[in-house]
């Protein structure tokens, strides 16, 4: 099973769209492979009020078993997002709330140590904090790094890119292949084996054991309802092929884009 721990939101789409969707890139991954039929668990922190009753709840409409999402007292994280068009979306702002507040008991390191066959991470909501614990289980860890590679020092990252098998970075459309190329060769000189660049409307490339890979986009800008979900979606469809047998690379990146493709195709991440 795969198992996320990390961070947790509402996204609330601005007017003229004015919807609510619960969401966060952890949240993203576990619930598209619990909608998918894959069995998947959310480890993390919610606040007091109705924003993390209702996250819960639409957790528990897929299946999910939510008792080891925490309730603090506080707000839960909400993400103010507006569409521009061309399949491109602006944050307007942002606020994290008791998500940050994650830890780790002896019932539920022994849940991972038991139920877990992978665990993604990502570097909001607290769970970076966590990786002197998560080391003792010897699973295999992901993270979305999402943007946030040139805002931190190499002793930032030194504390965590060895522990990962699986990095994922989001390196936008506008980055040249030469840029992607450089960007991964410098996560992988923290020991990264497989660092997996998401490109927006140009695809995606992955660096694999030393082998360069991509998959083209499956939809055009016009295509796009919304673009919101589509790195979470295509992280969930990426791990959902890694763990079956006898896949490549190439049918990791093909399943990832194929569920991009779909989160895309409506509001909301999943």
């Amino acid at each position: 099973m795969i198992i996320g721990i990390g961070d947790n939101c509402i996204d609330h789409y601005l007017p003229p769209i004015d919807k609510s969707f619960a969401g966060g890139n952890v949240v993203n991954v576990v619930a598209n492979l619990q909608k998918h039929g894959q069995p998947a668990v959310y480890i993390g922190t919610v606040g007091t009020d109705d924003r993390g009753t209702a996250l819960i709840s639409d957790l528990q409409k897929l299946g999910m078993n939510t008792k080891f999402i925490a309730r603090k007292e506080g707000t839960t994280g909400i993400t103010e997002i507006e569409l521009v068009g061309d399949g491109e979306y602006v944050i307007r702002s942002e606020e994290y709330g008791v998500s940050s507040h994650v830890s780790l008991d002896g019932g539920t390191l022994e849940y991972l140590r038991e139920h877990a066959t992978l665990i993604h991470l990502s570097l909001t909501g607290g769970a970076i904090e966590l990786l002197d614990q998560l080391a003792t289980l010897s699973k295999p860890l992901s993270c979305d790094i999402s943007t946030f590679y040139a805002k931190h020092d190499r002793a930032y990252w030194e504390r965590i890119l060895p522990h990962l098998a699986y990095v994922f970075v989001s390196g936008g459309s506008a980055a040249s292949d030469d840029e992607v190329r450089r960007l991964a060769a410098d996560i992988a000189t923290f020991g990264a084996k497989h660092v997996i660049v998401t490109r927006g409307a140009r695809g995606v490339t992955a660096f694999w054991d030393e082998k360069e890979v991509s998959q083209a986009s499956l939809l055009s800008a016009s295509e796009v309802v919304d673009p919101l979900g589509a790195g979470d979606a295509f992280i969930s469809g990426f791990l959902d092929s890694l763990k079956r047998s006898g896949r490549t690379i190439e049918d990791h990146l093909l399943s990832g884009s194929i569920w991009a493709a779909e989160a895309c195709s409506r509001f909301g991440a999943w």
